[in-house]
């Protein structure tokens, strides 16, 4: 892009202006180059959920990846009848699916009316591809909940491939998204 940033931003709708300015304040965008969060502000989306509406069900191939921008959202495993956590503004979801190759592990929904921004897998390659800083904090986030899974015993050790170790992690965010 060969515009200043000043004029990129000028040149976006009101919407997207807002959930540009909305994305920096969640602390692994706050250093991302303009540029950048605007190529992801124009290549997601933002979906409004109603509550108690579900997001991602247990079992779903994952294409796409959750970043809540107002609101809450319940995880929970079907499975095992609990509830693993709540979620509010700024949090994620949906990375274990996303970075493991395995289905959902879980099923979200909101519990208010939500804000969500969503990113397709391809379109979170590019950023992290560019940005080590927040493929690592999305990769240590992964082994929180994962471990968390495990010890609950919503999914075992081997239905992560054993991707427990962050060098696992590593691994997998190398060959899945070439990082």
């Amino acid at each position: 892009m060969s515009d200043h940033p000043q004029t990129l931003t000028t040149k976006l709708t009101r919407t997207k202006r807002e959930l540009l300015a909305t994305l920096y304040k969640i602390p692994y965008f706050e250093r991302l180059p303009q540029e950048e969060l605007l190529y992801l502000v124009n290549q997601g989306y933002p979906q409004t959920v109603p509550a108690l509406q579900y997001v991602c069900r247990e079992g779903d191939i994952a294409n796409s990846f959750y970043i809540i921008l107002t609101g809450k959202v319940e995880v929970i495993s079907l499975r095992k009848k609990q509830s693993i956590a709540v979620l509010s503004d700024g949090d994620f979801f949906g990375e274990i699916a996303i970075f493991t190759g395995i289905p959902r592990v879980a099923t979200c929904r909101t519990l208010v009316q939500s804000r969500l921004f969503v990113i397709h897998r391809d379109h979170l390659k590019y950023v992290l591809t560019n940005h080590r800083e927040i493929a690592e904090h999305i990769a240590l986030k992964l082994l929180e909940r994962q471990k968390a899974l495990i010890d609950l015993g919503v999914i075992s050790e081997s239905d992560c491939d054993n991707a427990i170790a962050l060098d696992l992690i590593h691994k997998r965010l190398q060959n899945q998204f070439r990082v």
